[in-house]
Formats: C-alpha cells, structure tokens, sequence
C-alpha cells in the first residue's frame, strides 16, 4: 500500500516549472550527472544522510527502489522516519492540542533518469505536528549538466509545492503563511546540505577517477 502510494506521487520535469521561479538553484562545478546518479539510486540513499543533518531524522526504514507501474521509465520508493518537533511551533497551535516528543513520518519518492536530466520529486507526510495532517510537501528537485563538457558541472534546482489536502478551521488559518515560509526557508537550508553531500562525492569520484 505505501508503495501504491509513492507510485501516486506526481512526475514533473525541469520543463514543468520553466514559468516558476525554484527555491533554491545552486551550479555544482565537478560534480558530474554520474556521480548525481550513483548517489540517487545506490545505497545508502543520499537523501537518508540529508535528512539527518536536516531535520534530525531518526529510525529511518527505506525501502528498495522499484519500477514503477504507472510512469514508465520511473523508480519508486518510500522512506519512514521519525524526527523531533520542530521549536518554533505557534504559540495557539501549543494552546490547542498536546504536543507529542516526535513526528512520525514517510516521504513517498519518485525518480526519473534521462541522459541530459534526473529528477527526484518526493512528498512528504507528517503525523503528529501541529497543521500537518493539512498539507503535504512536494519537493522536485533537478539535475542537468551545464558546460560544453560532459562531467563540467551540474546544475541543481528545487521547486516546492505546498499541496494543501483540506481547508484549515479558520482560527487556524494564520498558520497558513507560517507553513509557507517556515517550508519555503527549510526546502532552501536542505538544498544546502544536499550540494555539500554531492560535492564530497563529487571530490571522493574525482580523486578515485
């Protein structure tokens, strides 16, 4: 059934977002399409160690990647963790409800591999925070090749999507630009930590090469 879900998410590409500005973009010198690859599809996914410099992601269970059955041409796969509640949850949200130690969460992920583009498009959904059961976070993120040479550089965007599920009550509904920009600001900070993992790949692939 989790996999049933992952194969749900959607499979956009760079060209889908041409008239949107992304959230982050970041050229990568000698980080090759190669490397982008061997660290998407081997294990331990790259996005495993991210989220754990991220967001303090613990206990995290990944399934294998898998064809997927409705986006030929695609893998699948899910990964469950738990992670500690954020701090800065809004004073009236603490009012409200009682808040748990942790989150329990899954992020359902999509991968589509081209000679000249990879894209990894994954949502997110939490169990236990404050609003989540609200929305889910869509992240794509995208890799092509800049340069005349093959292995001269990558360039790295992310475009988010804030996929709201149901309206919020409206006492609640303030929260809704602090989800926006606490998701915007956060999607930004990880694209960082996730070009310092490609390019200490990157330099490990250029010193081994």
């Amino acid at each position: 059934q989790t996999l049933a879900c992952a194969d749900a998410v959607p499979d956009p590409q760079a060209d889908n977002f041409l008239k949107d500005t992304p959230a982050f973009k970041r050229d990568m010198p000698g980080v090759s399409m190669a490397t982008i690859r061997r660290c998407l599809e081997e294990e331990p996914f790259i996005m495993q160690k991210c989220f754990e410099l991220d967001i303090k992601a613990y206990d995290i269970k990944p399934s294998k990647w898998q064809r997927s059955a409705h986006s030929p041409g695609t893998l699948i796969r899910c990964m469950k963790f738990k992670m500690p509640l954020p701090d800065d949850v809004p004073g009236a949200a603490k009012s409200m409800i009682t808040l748990p130690d942790f989150c329990t969460c899954q992020s359902l992920c999509r991968l589509r591999v081209a000679a000249s583009e990879l894209d990894l498009t994954y949502q997110t959904i939490v169990d236990g925070m404050p609003f989540a059961d609200y929305f889910r976070l869509q992240v794509t993120d995208s890799f092509t090749p800049f340069g005349d040479a093959p292995d001269g550089g990558i360039t790295f965007r992310r475009w988010v999507v804030i996929v709201w599920v149901k309206e919020l009550p409206w006492m609640m509904r303030p929260a809704r630009s602090f989800v926006a920009s606490k998701t915007m600001a956060g999607a930004a900070d990880a694209a960082k930590i996730l070009v310092d993992l490609f390019t200490e790949e990157g330099a490990k692939a250029e010193s081994a090469g």
